[in-house]
């Protein structure tokens, strides 16, 4: 009889190398984040998702504070938390209406502080394949968690071939997604497709499929409707993923194909009893990967900021929601400065000694730079590899422009 793989410890073998890297970034770097939830639902499922976020969170290090409200007053409190210089990220526990009103809400969050990946800007990025911020192609796109957890777990299990060229790993795989939501099942198609598989997306509509042609001729996937069913598409897949919010769904395990691996990120049981017959690795839950990985990415997006700090003032601004012309620039300890003159010179003077960049407020067109232990002048930096290539070496030095 095979033994199969225990999902307990895979969840711990996957989480690792990134819970220690959240960690150490926060204690060398000794730094404080703050994330924010906001529960605006009575759906017991996504308070259960609250309380175990507060416990990753006091885990890692990251302060957490969960803010119960109606509703109808989520987007005043999305507002006041974009602005609050105090908070370093933002997640809402969805559904809230259920309908566009959510995505609307998704796009309120700034996107400096947003941890999920569900702005316009990021859902972009992930729908086109552009997979950096930058033209460097050194800081990664932010892309939503549970899609995020799922691709670590296929890389980590070996379903994506790391002899291909990065982009195209998943080339020659088929998945299976019974699920289509917005926030999960749909971006987990096209990024599995984007990464050169085929992938069947399957909802209660029929079948479509995610792809990027033959050969993977096309930069970025395309959708193609079907008249496949389910029954058609789980035994020829390498993957099955499942999401359905029922209790009484089931994917038959005769249905299976021998060795298949079989992931679940819906609360309820969408596989039998009997799947660790067919699959060779079966993961039941996605929760707790799920967790970690939104500290990881809040984490990448503050350095996604410091590196905007470093390369391009104008793009920086852009981001933050301000405006290029009387954007104020406010550092601790140091003088306010007004970015209006043509050369946006800084004097040494003008430096303050430390803290890191955190956050912007499109309202009052300001934006709060704060920076690392040691601040690098980049009009001296960006003409000296050896200054550049010691920056990269220590991840506490920041430039500045």
């Amino acid at each position: 009889m095979k033994r199969p793989f225990p999902s307990f410890l895979l969840q711990r073998l996957v989480l690792k190398p990134f819970r220690e890297e959240i960690k150490n970034s926060i204690n060398t770097r000794g730094i404080h984040p703050k994330l924010v939830g906001f529960l605006a639902n009575q759906d017991p499922a996504a308070f259960k998702y609250a309380e175990a976020t507060a416990k990753t969170c006091a885990e890692t290090g990251v302060m957490f504070e969960l803010k119960k409200c109606n509703r109808e007053d989520l987007e005043d409190e999305i507002v006041k938390a974009n602005e609050d210089e105090n908070i370093n990220g933002i997640m809402v526990y969805y559904p809230v209406f259920g309908d566009r009103q959510d995505q609307y809400l998704q796009n309120v969050v700034d996107s400096s502080k947003d941890v999920e990946g569900l702005c316009h800007k990021y859902i972009y990025n992930m729908y086109h394949n552009i997979r950096f911020l930058d033209k460097a192609q050194t800081k990664k796109c932010i892309i939503p968690c549970t899609p995020l957890a799922i691709i670590k777990v296929l890389e980590y299990v070996g379903v994506y071939n790391p002899i291909l060229a990065y982009g195209n790993r998943l080339h020659g795989r088929v998945i299976t997604i019974v699920n289509r939501s917005e926030i999960v099942g749909r971006p987990l198609a096209a990024l599995l497709a984007n990464d050169g598989g085929k992938a069947y997306s399957v909802d209660i509509n029929g079948v479509q499929e995610f792809n990027r042609g033959t050969g993977l001729r096309l930069k970025k996937h395309e959708v193609i409707d079907t008249n496949l069913k389910l029954e058609d598409v789980v035994p020829i897949s390498d993957v099955v993923i499942t999401g359905v919010p029922s209790p009484s769904y089931k994917i038959p395990t005769s249905l299976l194909r021998d060795g298949v691996v079989a992931i679940n990120f819906s609360t309820y049981k969408n596989f039998e009893d009997n799947v660790k017959e067919k699959a060779s690795i079966y993961v039941p839950t996605i929760g707790r990967f799920n967790l970690d990985f939104i500290e990881y990415r809040r984490l990448h997006l503050e350095f996604y900021l410091q590196y905007l700090a470093l390369t391009n003032r104008d793009e920086l601004i852009t981001f933050l929601g301000g405006n290029k012309q009387g954007t104020k620039i406010i550092t601790d300890g140091g003088p306010k400065t007004n970015l209006r003159s043509k050369s946006n010179k800084i004097t040494k003077s003008d430096l303050p000694r430390r803290s890191c960049l955190i956050s912007g407020s499109r309202r009052n067109e300001k934006i709060r730079v704060h920076f690392a232990d040691e601040v690098v002048n980049n009009e001296k930096a960006s003409r000296n590899p050896a200054t550049k290539h010691h920056v990269a070496q220590n991840s506490n030095i920041t430039y500045y422009m």
